[in-house]
């Protein structure tokens, strides 16, 4: 049986096929719109404040301070590719904040969608178009939609994209070439690099490439070539790391995780999708084990070209490794677009599964008419998920950080000094030195600190100014403003551990913002004078509120 697909594509396949690649320039066209011609706090609704992290760190290393947060201390709390790509576009836009994060979401936006539509024409050679349309909605606004936010997981997905091209016109898998290999690894490698814990997609590529191996020693290099591949690109940053910050991983991975004990605390940051990811993937590998079984060493043939179904099952691989990482050792900080190849899996998935369904099911005109009407109610319901993305109510937290920045900057001095958890929007817009006091985009020795309850000295001997607290849960008496004293503890992610308290009152507020929501409670941002005195602050006069 050949291996792809010998049906003649019908009119169903023909504007369905279309209608695919009219998806993917409208979806990029309304973002690029929004982006373009949002007011500022509109578009930081759709941009996390992990990636001001980013866009503070290549602002300084663009004016030459190196990789650094608070222009203070050295970290290495970033992914690195996606890391070094910001600084040439900070050294040209690092002056003004709101045209750099505009910018930042353009540049996703063009990367997601070149990439999107090297994908889909890849696939639309192998499978019909009326394959490709289901495919391509939870690509486009599950996958394209949501990786503009400024985090790394465009690039990732931008890389994963191409790669799967590779894999679907080459031969990353079967071993026939060492050229298509060696390239497919330093993809692997680049993959990594815009986000370490893409090791799981390295992984199930080799094992797959092993896999192939096995059922003929004739390929044994294959997966030699893409290790080979991979750490040509890879084992430089981890030595970097290892010299210069003491660990090969940067410092956000190591406080994330609780390797190798087991925390099982990260099952509680997973949605449904996730977990119906996860089921899509468990059930393609238990097909696939099947097919072994039943003495079929590879794969021969049937609705589904070869390259495509090992593509396929490397994705499945990688989203179960992810899964089971994040279920087991995560426990911390854990977000959307830490999933984003989650959606990635399942399109190229569906595309597949329903190569085999849809030549026979859409020959009668009841069954078209059903299915457009299906692929019309699916495009309706994620349009209007996708205008909805940005209509957040304000004041919310991003906004909220934002004019605490706009405080900052108009009411206090170039030279003062920040410190504050949450802090890459309000460090971004404010343009004050901010340190980080979770500790992610700060160094290694900053953990000690805090799990020897030295945080009061830190922040003097740093020249700490003001002390700010985006949230605060529990306490109403702070929320009215008449409380007698507040005492904060910062955790050591790294230790396990608290730092010693630090005092605060009414008395010494220099910032009140209004009151936002967060989930279904109400808090407010609190911005405190620190002055350095035993972790007692003094009475200063009150900004108005």
């Amino acid at each position: 049986m050949p291996e792809e697909i010998n049906t003649a594509p019908t009119a169903t396949d023909t504007w369905a096929g279309r209608m695919v690649f009219a998806a993917l320039i409208a979806v990029a066209a309304h973002l690029g719109w929004f982006v373009l011609r949002g007011d500022t706090v509109s578009v930081l609704n759709i941009f996390a404040d992990d990636a001001a992290y980013y866009l503070q760190i290549a602002r300084n290393a663009a004016a030459g301070l190196g990789f650094t947060f608070d222009s203070i201390h050295a970290t290495n709390g970033f992914q690195p590719l996606w890391q070094w790509l910001l600084v040439p576009l900070a050294a040209v836009l690092g002056d003004d904040p709101g045209r750099l994060v505009r910018a930042t979401l353009l540049v996703q936006i063009i990367m997601l969608t070149g990439a999107s539509l090297a994908l889909f024409r890849s696939l639309a050679v192998r499978l019909p178009g009326a394959a490709l349309l289901p495919a391509a909605v939870i690509y486009c606004f599950f996958v394209v939609a949501q990786a503009v936010n400024g985090m790394e997981s465009s690039l990732l997905l931008t890389i994963a994209a191409l790669l799967a091209v590779a894999a679907i016109d080459g031969d990353a898998f079967r071993g026939e070439r060492s050229g298509p290999q060696w390239l497919f690894g330093l993809g692997l490698g680049l993959a990594m690099l815009a986000r370490l814990d893409a090791v799981f997609l390295g992984v199930a590529a080799v094992a797959i490439a092993l896999g192939m191996a096995v059922a003929d020693p004739a390929r044994r290099s294959g997966h030699l070539r893409l290790v080979g591949g991979a750490s040509l690109v890879v084992a430089p940053y981890l030595a970097f790391n290892t010299i210069r910050f003491g660990a090969p991983f940067p410092i956000s991975a190591v406080l994330k995780s609780s390797f190798p004990a087991v925390s099982g605390q990260g099952i509680d940051f997973l949605t449904w999708r996730d977990a119906g990811a996860g089921a899509l993937a468990c059930a393609w590998r238990a097909a696939a084990a099947a097919v072994f079984l039943r003495g079929r060493r590879r794969p021969r043939g049937g609705w589904i070209p070869v390259d495509l179904h090992l593509l396929v099952s490397a994705l499945a691989v990688w989203v179960l490794l992810h899964l089971l990482n994040t279920a087991l050792f995560l426990d911390w900080a854990i977000f959307s677009w830490h999933f984003a190849h989650y959606g990635f899996f399942a399109a190229v998935a569906i595309a597949a599964v329903a190569a085999g369904f849809t030549p026979r099911l859409l020959r009668s005109r009841p069954s078209v008419l059903i299915y457009w009407v299906v692929m019309a109610a699916m495009f309706i319901a994620a349009g209007a998920r996708l205008a909805r993305r940005a209509d957040f109510p304000t004041p919310n937290w991003h906004t909220t950080a934002y004019e605490g920045a706009v405080w900052a900057r108009e009411n206090t001095g170039p030279d003062t000094i920040f410190a504050m958890t949450d802090a890459g929007l309000f460090a971004l817009f404010s343009g004050r030195r901010t340190i980080n006091l979770d500790g992610i985009v700060n160094d290694r020795a900053f953990q000690d600190v805090l799990a020897e309850k030295r945080l009061g000295d830190y922040l003097r001997s740093n020249g700490v100014d003001f002390l700010v607290q985006h949230a605060l849960f529990g306490r109403d008496d702070v929320l009215a403003g008449s409380y007698a004293d507040l005492d904060l503890r910062f955790r050591s992610h790294l230790h396990r551990s608290w730092s010693e308290p630090l005092i605060f009152s009414d008395a010494d507020e220099a910032y009140r913002s209004r009151f936002y929501r967060s989930g279904d409670q109400q808090t407010l941002l609190l911005v405190w004078r620190f002055d350095g005195k035993d972790g007692v602050r003094e009475s200063v006069a009150a900004a108005p509120r």
